[in-house]
């Protein structure tokens, strides 16, 4: 799914539209069928005219918090009905968060940044000087330039093909008792394998910008300190190792503190 789509279904009223002329985000709710026995109502949150993807889940904008929501309860209503919501009627009683509410970190926002489109960072740490026209993905845990899908639907995309491989691997496990060394495995099976079923395609080894998906396997040793098993990276757009838009999954499960931050920690309990 892309960052946006073009265009919106077309309804017999609008209702509840909200304006956020800072970042160029609309929010309208489209009332389909009005006064019939199937009315029902779709929302649609729009960033610079174009409307923001469902992957992004939920999101902060300065007029206010959304969430999409897919849960289509007639055969009639279109598939993603009812679409974009805002957060107060998805959780009941919960406060609209706006990107004004977000705190400043120590970080500053860079050109490196501004030209990327995007950054990871938490809604509470927000790099000091991003622009008022950027919109927080709570679900994917990073700012971005809502006018720059060119950038987006690529780093969207990656993430979406990040989670398709975990699950691959966790397959491939099960069915052969270790972790592949190599995602090639994916599809070939391994060397003893008969009749191997292939577990994804052979062009979903490949990122958005041309770089083939590598694995890495940890010894049960470094699996305490990394907080996994196994980690999948896309060297992101750069396609360079090491830098700021490298992307990798699963996330880590409690991994172990750096070895620095115990010494200091049991340095303080003895103060």
């Amino acid at each position: 799914m892309l960052l946006f789509a073009c265009g919106l279904a077309t309804g017999t009223s609008i209702s509840n539209a909200f304006d956020d002329e800072a970042s160029s985000c609309v929010y309208r709710q489209i009332v389909h069928n009005a006064g019939s026995r199937s009315e029902y109502v779709t929302g649609h949150l729009t960033c610079h005219g174009q409307e923001l993807a469902g992957e992004l889940g939920r999101v902060v904008t300065s007029t206010g918090e959304y969430s999409f929501v897919s849960s289509v309860a007639e055969s009639w209503q279109p598939a993603g009905s009812p679409g974009w919501m805002p957060q107060s009627e998805v959780t009941q009683g919960a406060a609209q968060q706006t990107t004004a509410q977000a705190s400043d970190g120590t970080l500053t926002f860079s050109a490196e940044e501004l030209q990327r489109g995007w950054y990871f960072g938490a809604f509470t740490y927000r790099r000091a000087s991003t622009p008022a026209t950027w919109v927080y993905s709570v679900t994917r845990k990073f700012w971005f330039d809502p006018a720059r899908p060119e950038k987006i639907n690529p780093l969207l995309r990656a993430m979406r093909e990040l989670e398709n491989l975990v699950k691959a691997v966790e397959q491939y496990q099960a069915k052969v008792g270790h972790y592949p060394g190599d995602l090639k495995l994916l599809v070939i099976g391994p060397a003893a394998a008969r009749d191997w079923q292939p577990l994804v395609a052979a062009d979903a080894l490949i990122d958005p910008w041309g770089t083939s998906y590598k694995i890495e396997l940890f010894a049960r040793s470094q699996a305490r300190e990394h907080g996994l098993m196994f980690k999948i990276t896309s060297l992101g757009d750069d396609r360079a190792s090491g830098t700021a838009d490298d992307l990798s999954a699963p996330r880590p499960v409690n991994p172990r503190p750096p070895a620095i931050e115990l010494r200091e920690d049991r340095m303080g309990k003895n103060k």
